[in-house]
């Protein structure tokens, strides 16, 4: 999901189950890159997975918010509720 008004982008991504220091966020070229590790909860570790319904392990999302539009910079990141929202500033 991304939100723009004249100034920011907000890129929203639901990411539940991730703790904020597997979070990886970096911005190349115009390019925003989100990646991360979702792990197997500690409750469920000596049971067999027989129903996947929400990706566990290494994450990696690739997206281009502008398409070049404008170059981007990134203000702040913050993970609220499984969210991660991300405010990113065009330099116009």
């Amino acid at each position: 999901n991304v939100i723009e008004n004249d100034e920011i982008l907000w890129v929203i991504a639901a990411i539940p189950g991730v703790k904020p220091d597997r979070i990886q966020v970096r911005l190349d070229g115009g390019e925003l890159t989100i990646s991360g590790e979702r792990p197997l909860p500690d409750c469920c570790t000596e049971g067999e997975l027989s129903t996947w319904e929400i990706p566990l392990g290494r994450f990696e999302r690739h997206l281009v918010p502008l398409d070049g539009r404008y170059p981007l910079s990134i203000e702040k990141t913050s993970l609220q509720d499984g969210l991660l929202v991300i405010e990113l500033r065009k330099h116009l």
